[in-house]
């Protein structure tokens, strides 16, 4: 009678030890269903891995890149921090965190992620392109600004 009695404490621990790889197996169902363009169903799967495994970081960071993917940016950098703050040297957070600031405009800001997501793995060239783009709509964020103070002081 006492072997039936341990059963669900033996099955319970059995479950909690595939919670890790049931949540690694949402995000990758998740990101294959980022690639075929299904966002709020890939959300679904990167929120399901996270709650099964908190601290999963690359979920947030799957999050972060779908939910700016639907310009949803104050929620996508939420995200991209949390993986931060769970993997401080998860390169592609920092460029996910990059692009959603680019998103609302925060180009400087942008700038310093990127640089940070470059000097954690150099040899990413999405992120060197990021970085450039970044670049070049901060400059033209100057110039417009430029040219509106010399239109209001004439």
């Amino acid at each position: 009678m006492k072997r039936w009695k341990r059963l669900p404490l033996v099955l319970a621990v059995s479950l909690v030890a595939c919670a890790p790889l049931e949540s690694k197996s949402n995000n990758i169902e998740g990101f294959a269903l980022y690639q075929e363009g299904k966002l709020e169903e890939a959300i679904e799967k990167y929120q399901k891995a996270i709650e099964l495994d908190p601290k999963l970081a690359t979920a947030y960071n799957n999050l972060c890149y779908a939910l700016a993917s639907q310009e949803k940016f104050p929620e996508a950098i939420e995200q991209c921090q949390k993986a931060i703050e769970l993997d401080p040297k998860l390169a592609l957070a920092y460029n996910n965190m990059g692009a959603a600031l680019t998103g609302q405009g925060r180009f400087q800001e942008a700038i310093v992620e990127y640089q940070k997501s470059l000097n954690l793995d150099p040899n990413q060239a999405i992120v060197q392109q990021n970085l450039e783009k970044t670049f070049q709509l901060l400059s033209y964020q100057l110039i417009q600004q430029q040219l509106i103070q010399q239109q209001l002081s004439k």
